[in-house]
């Protein structure tokens, strides 16, 4: 009932990548692609069928393809972070440091509202050693959303990791702040007090 509730609709993106998607997790890869190349046929900006056909060539080991499609789409709209960020993490998989730290950079500038952006681009460049540049974008999207438990934690265990430990303390604080019953952010806040 839902494929042909949704073939009812083909005339919209959205309904072919909802196709695409469905094709996708039941392991028709060449019907999904279809889908998602006929959302973009039909909308060429339509960002999330390019992100899910180019997921549909990773889960397929396709990368060349993977890459040919975020590539291209991020040249055509440079001002997508969604595709900075997806071309980010691919470059993460090809271990090209360089150009994943500048597409992760880009997305998190492109959309600071977007706490996950800012976050996956400091636990990056912390990854990449620039543990001091880590703490700077994490801090900023700290102080953009102040209640995201994830970065606090990134901010608290690299500080912890780096020497820091009144730093990382009170990042622990702020987190067990959030949610006193957090078993983790406890343990986190237990460790740092003995230490300091």
């Amino acid at each position: 009932h839902y494929i042909a509730a949704q073939e009812l609709s083909q005339d919209m993106p959205e309904a072919n990548m909802n196709l695409g998607n469905l094709y996708a997790s039941i392991g028709e890869p060449a019907k999904a692609e279809a889908a998602y190349r006929l959302a973009l046929r039909q909308r060429p900006d339509f960002v999330p069928a390019i992100i899910n056909l180019a997921g549909l060539y990773q889960t397929q080991g396709r990368g060349a393809e993977e890459a040919a499609v975020l590539e291209t789409w991020v040249e055509r709209l440079p001002d997508s972070a969604d595709l900075w960020h997806a071309l980010g993490l691919l470059e993460v998989r090809r271990q090209n440091d360089t150009q994943a730290l500048a597409a992760l950079k880009r997305a998190a500038e492109l959309d600071e509202a977007n706490g996950r952006f800012g976050y996956v681009y400091g636990v990056a460049l912390n990854s990449y050693g620039r543990w001091s540049e880590a703490l700077k974008a994490l801090q900023r999207v700290h102080e953009a959303a102040p209640g995201n438990r994830e970065v606090l934690y990134a901010m608290a265990t690299i500080a912890r990791d780096r020497g820091r430990s009144e730093e990382a303390l009170g990042h622990a604080r702020a987190l067990l702040a959030l949610d006193p019953d957090d078993p983790q952010a406890r343990q986190l806040v237990q460790q740092l007090e003995r230490e300091n």
